[in-house]
C-alpha cells in the first residue's frame, strides 16, 4: 500500500513499506539500493535524503513466480526439416507472446509450420511431446495483470515475419498488449546444396529466448527462459548414412567399424542372411544433422531402420525419394527396433530417447547383395 501523500511520515512507516532492519536509518533507503527500486518517486539515489521524499511512494514487489507455470516444465522445443536430391528446404516455427482475454493470464506459445519434418518440445524430465501446427502453451503467466512484455533472444537469427501475431516482435523491446493481442514472429531456417553427390547444407535459426513481463505493482520480471531450435538441411544424393565408429555385424558374429568395411566383406542381414558388400558410398558432410536412438545408433534423417511395425526413418519423405517402392513411416518414441545379437538371435528394443546434433563428419553406407539389409549397432537397417 502506498504511503500517504501529505503530512508527517514516521521512519517506522517507511520500514513497514520498504522493509529493512532496526535501528532504522534513512541511508538504507536510497533509490537503487537494497530496499527501494530506482526511479521510485522523488527518492534520491545519493546525497541528501529526507523523510518527505517518501510521501506518496510505494514499494514495488517482484512478480510472484508461484503464479507462473510451464507446460509440464517446458525447457526446449525444436522444428527440423530436411530433403534429399533437392535444391533447398526450410523449417519454420512461430513464436509469440499472447495476452489472454482475461485480465491476468498471458502465454508464451509456439507452433510449427506445415512441411516441417520433426517437431517436438521437451519437459524438464526429458519427455518429448509432439509440436503441432496449432499453438502449444509452453508457459502460462497467471495471477498478475501484466500489460507489457519483452522477448529477448540470443544466438538466434531475427524473425522473417510477424507470422500470425498482432505485432512483429523486436528483440529486447517492450510492447504493450491489450487483451487478445500478441507479439511474435516466424523464425525460419533455409538450406540449399550445390548439387554435388552427398553435399549437405544446413541452416540453423534458433537460440535462447527469455520472456519478461511488466505490469502495475510488480517489477519487470524474467518469466521464462527457453531454448528454441529451428534447423534445416538439404542433401544432394544419398542422405542415408552412418558416422565413423558405428559397429557393423559381420556374418561370423564379429563387428567392424563402418569406415573399415571393404568391398567383398560378408555382413549379417535381416533374418540371419549373409549379404556381401558390392560397393562403398562414403562422403564428407558439413554441419550435418544426425539423430541418435537410445544413445546407441546414430544416423542421418533418411536412412530406413527396421521396427516391429515396418521400416521407419526420421524423415520418411527424404527416404522415399531414394526408395519410392518402400513403405517408410516416421520413427517415434514408443516403437520397437528390430535387433540381432552377434550370434544371430533376434530381439527388440523400445525406442525411449531420440536426440539430435549438428556435426561436420564423414558418413558411410554401402550396397549389399541379398535382401538389401545389414546390422548397425545391433539394429537392422536398409542399404538404400
Amino acid at each position: 500500500m502506498a504511503l500517504q501523500n501529505t503530512g508527517q511520515l514516521k521512519l517506522s512507516e517507511i520500514q513497514t513499506e520498504f522493509g529493512g532492519t532496526s535501528p532504522i536509518s534513512l541511508s538504507e533507503y536510497y533509490a537503487g539500493g537494497a530496499y527501494v527500486l530506482s526511479g521510485t518517486g522523488d527518492i534520491p539515489s545519493s546525497a541528501m535524503i529526507e523523510v518527505s521524499d517518501f510521501l506518496g511512494t510505494q514499494a514495488i514487489p517482484n512478480y510472484d513466480m508461484t503464479s507462473h507455470t510451464r507446460s509440464a516444465g517446458a525447457t526446449a522445443a525444436q522444428v527440423y526439416a530436411s530433403c534429399t536430391d533437392c535444391s533447398s528446404d526450410t523449417a519454420s516455427m512461430n513464436v509469440r507472446v499472447f495476452r489472454g482475454y482475461g485480465t491476468t493470464t498471458s502465454y508464451l506459445q509456439v507452433r510449427r509450420i506445415e512441411g516441417t519434418t520433426i517437431s517436438t518440445w521437451w519437459s524438464t524430465n526429458g519427455t518429448q511431446n509432439a509440436l503441432g501446427t496449432s499453438y502449444t502453451n509452453l508457459g502460462t503467466m497467471t495471477g498478475q495483470a501484466a500489460t507489457a512484455f519483452k522477448l529477448y533472444w540470443t544466438g538466434a537469427d531475427n524473425p522473417t515475419s510477424s507470422g500470425d501475431s498482432t505485432y512483429f516482435v523486436s528483440n529486447n523491446s517492450w510492447r504493450t498488449l491489450a487483451a487478445g493481442q500478441s507479439m511474435g514472429g516466424r523464425w525460419t531456417a533455409s538450406a540449399s546444396n550445390s548439387g554435388l553427390q552427398g553435399n549437405v547444407d544446413t541452416d540453423y535459426a534458433g537460440g535462447n529466448f527469455k520472456l519478461y513481463a511488466r505490469g502495475t505493482n510488480f517489477l519487470d520480471t524474467l518469466i521464462m527462459d527457453i531454448d528454441l531450435s529451428i534447423g534445416a538441411s538439404a542433401t544432394a544424393g544419398d542422405s542415408a548414412c552412418f558416422p565413423p565408429g558405428s559397429k557393423v555385424t559381420m556374418s561370423d558374429g564379429s563387428t567392424k567399424a563402418i569406415e573399415t568395411v571393404q568391398v567383398g566383406d560378408v555382413l549379417l542381414g535381416n533374418g540371419g542372411v549373409h549379404n556381401t558388400v558390392l560397393s562403398l558410398r562414403p562422403h564428407e558432410a558439413r554441419d550435418r544433422f544426425l539423430f541418435t536412438i537410445n544413445g546407441k545408433i546414430t544416423t542421418t534423417e533418411g536412412h530406413p531402420i527396421l521396427t516391429e511395425d515396418g521400416w521407419k526413418a526420421f524423415d520418411p519423405e527424404s527416404a522415399l525419394r531414394i526408395h519410392p517402392d518402400m513403405e517408410i513411416e516416421q520413427i517415434q518414441i514408443g516403437q520397437y527396433l528390430t535387433k540381432y545379437t552377434n550370434d544371430g538371435r533376434r530381439y527388440t528394443e523400445l525406442v525411449e530417447e531420440i536426440t539430435d546434433e549438428i556435426r561436420t563428419v564423414s558418413l558411410y553406407n554401402f550396397d549389399v547383395t541379398g535382401n538389401d539389409t545389414y546390422i548397425v549397432e545391433g539394429v537392422v537397417v536398409h542399404n538404400k
